[in-house]
């Protein structure tokens, strides 16, 4: 998908991602290619063993009421450890902060999974995610303190899949048209992309009177744009004329005294 717009794609998997060691061997790389001047962007997978652990959590958490920290505090704590690492003491706060927002993140999608006792497959695909998603952005942070031009991408908003949760198929039209339009406008960045994740398209179909209306084209990201743009300036537009309204109401109420809110409201007043 993305090999029309990049002269390589870099895939690092679980053990490239596990240890300090590994990761500095990953940095390596990503500045060797990065000064080679060389087309590219990096794909990354979640923490050597993070998947499992968290599959373990979800797991636990929908047999009994209290989720098991320890899980939770082994998983933050070895990110931390590559934080303390890489990332000079000045910058430490803000990055542990990112990857503590996650966490908390991760334990509120397991508290919901221990008050109902039950995990589904679109949870546990949530889940699951946490992993990349916490890879990722820590080697983004590493990278951006190194002066990098690096560029944190959730793959969920460019990979677009069906709704069969944990057995999802990309579908690749509508996804190779989010991919194109996105590497076009960051083609100067060096993008670092989540693993493994995407988001179901057509899962939740938009339905008139109960029927689901039929996709009659492709996401297309600057049309987007486009009718935000006036989305947004109606609103404006509706929200000042409202106040002029209000307004108006007031002075007629306030200033000319002439019945007008009661004519409004109760009937025309009487002449008589």
């Amino acid at each position: 998908m993305f090999s029309y717009l990049m002269e390589k794609i870099l895939k690092f998997g679980g053990t490239s991602c596990g240890s300090v060691v590994s990761i500095q061997s990953v940095i390596s790389i990503i500045e060797s290619n990065f000064k080679a001047q060389t087309k590219f962007a990096v794909v990354f997978s979640a923490m050597s063993g993070v998947t499992n652990q968290l599959l373990e959590a979800g797991n636990l958490a929908s047999k009994r009421k209290n989720i098991d920290n320890s899980i939770i505090e082994d998983i933050e704590n070895r990110h931390f450890e590559i934080i303390k690492h890489f990332i000079p003491v000045t910058g430490q706060s803000q990055v542990i902060a990112q990857i503590r927002t996650l966490i908390n993140e991760l334990r509120d999608v397991l508290k919901g999974i221990s008050l109902i006792k039950e995990i589904s497959p679109k949870t546990s695909d949530l889940l699951v995610s946490f992993g990349e998603r916490l890879s990722t952005q820590l080697i983004f942070s590493v990278l951006q303190q190194k002066g990098l031009p690096v560029e944190y991408v959730d793959a969920r908003i460019l990979v677009k899949t069906n709704g069969n949760f944990g057995k999802s198929e990309v579908l690749f039209s509508e996804t190779n048209s989010l991919i194109q339009s996105y590497f076009k406008d960051n083609a100067d960045k060096i993008c670092l992309i989540t693993g493994f994740i995407g988001s179901s398209f057509s899962a939740y179909p938009v339905k008139f009177f109960g029927w689901p209306l039929p996709k009659l084209w492709a996401p297309d990201p600057e049309l987007k744009s486009i009718f935000s743009e006036v989305h947004e300036t109606s609103a404006d537009i509706f929200m000042c004329l409202m106040a002029l309204h209000f307004a108006a109401v007031l002075w007629h109420v306030l200033i000319k005294h002439d019945g007008l809110l009661k004519r409004m409201t109760w009937g025309r007043a009487s002449t008589d």
